[in-house]
């Protein structure tokens, strides 16, 4: 048995010369556009070309039909799939900004906290001494950790 290689040409402009690859809002396929983007308009207007010439390709013992609605499903799931990661890196920023938030209205709270301490204890209590010098250790880090607290 023999095996014949085809070879094919990838530029889609080559193999179809009539081919635009643009969108309304690109009026040509360039190296600035984003490669998401001309992968999604390449793929719209195959389909449009498949759907322009599908009778065509019927009568020629080829029906294009399962493969326009594969490219039409994969379409829809793209565009709600970036619908979705768009919805997701918003949430990701208010989390970030959330957490954010409540760890320095927290930090402030302990920060208050030293004043408590001292207000109820006075100064020179253990605790008080304590409480300041974790702060200012936090300040002014040392070289080795500080050493464990009581357990």
């Amino acid at each position: 048995t023999s095996c014949k290689l085809t070879l094919r040409d990838s530029n889609p402009s080559h193999r179809f010369p009539n081919l635009s690859l643009s969108s309304g809002k690109h009026s040509k396929l360039s190296n600035s556009i984003q490669p998401d983007t001309r992968e999604k308009d390449y793929t719209r207007q195959i389909t449009g070309i498949l759907k322009e010439y599908k009778a065509e390709m019927i009568a020629k013992a080829t029906d294009p039909t399962q493969r326009i609605t594969n490219l039409e499903n994969g379409s829809k799931a793209t565009d709600d799939a970036e619908a979705a990661e768009v919805k997701a890196e918003a949430a990701k920023v208010a989390a970030i900004a959330l957490t954010t938030s409540l760890r320095e209205n927290n930090y402030k709270l302990a920060q208050a906290s030293v004043g408590l301490i001292e207000g109820a204890l006075g100064k020179d209590h253990p605790a008080s001494i304590r409480a300041r010098g974790i702060r200012s250790s936090m300040s002014h880090p040392s070289a080795t950790p500080p050493a464990p607290a009581n357990p």
